[in-house]
């Protein structure tokens, strides 16, 4: 019978590694003989103290470094914050701004703005959306599980958009998320993918 791999996220071993080289090292100088070397219950508790900070730093680190290779490939729009974000699909890509988000019936109509700042026309425009409560990255060092717990919490919806992306243009998009509340679109995530393309014919 053929065995599996089990695969690891990168994440994981890294964690594994940190406690597989590091705590070997506090714990063989707290079972030291030499009464003269043994550290005292206040060293031993500093140790733990210092581990648990160094892998909170290294848990902020790799998250940092999760956030940096997923850039280009979704946008994160904060409700209280004016700005935009480059989103790249398989034939071109996009600027898009959130404009505004108001109670609608049982949930809030999400106003995007998507620039298409190329020279062709795009349609069939398929938005995925991750929205959800708002995090912050400071409480990964109280518990590095509360990101995890965060991310599998939030909501995944799927939009189609009918309408054309016309060049050179900010293209005003409605999308209705409901049910929700004010706290279930604090953060907003959305990639976008196109599959058809005009352009001029000399």
């Amino acid at each position: 019978m053929e065995m599996g791999v089990m695969a690891f996220p990168r994440r994981t071993v890294l964690i594994l590694t940190f406690l597989f080289v590091l705590v070997p090292l506090g714990c063989s100088a707290a079972g030291s003989k030499n009464p003269e070397t043994r550290p005292t219950q206040k060293t031993v508790d500093q140790q733990i103290e210092d581990l648990k900070r160094q892998l909170s730093e290294l848990n902020i680190k790799v998250l940092t470094s999760e956030i940096e290779n997923k850039r280009f490939k979704n946008v994160t729009l904060d409700p209280s914050v004016k700005g935009y974000g480059r989103v790249d699909t398989s034939a071109g890509f996009f600027l898009v701004s959130l404009e505004d988000a108001v109670p609608y019936v049982d949930g809030y109509k999400i106003t995007i703005n998507v620039g298409n700042p190329s020279t062709a026309t795009y349609s069939g425009i398929k938005v995925d959306l991750k929205h959800g409560k708002r995090f912050d990255i400071k409480d990964i060092s109280k518990d590095p599980k509360l990101y995890d717990q965060w991310k599998k919490g939030l909501k995944e919806r799927t939009f189609n958009i009918s309408k054309e992306l016309k060049p050179g243009t900010w293209n005003k998009v409605d999308l209705v998320v409901a049910p929700a509340k004010g706290e279930d679109i604090a953060y907003l995530e959305m990639s976008l993918e196109t599959d058809n393309v005009k352009l001029r014919v000399e």
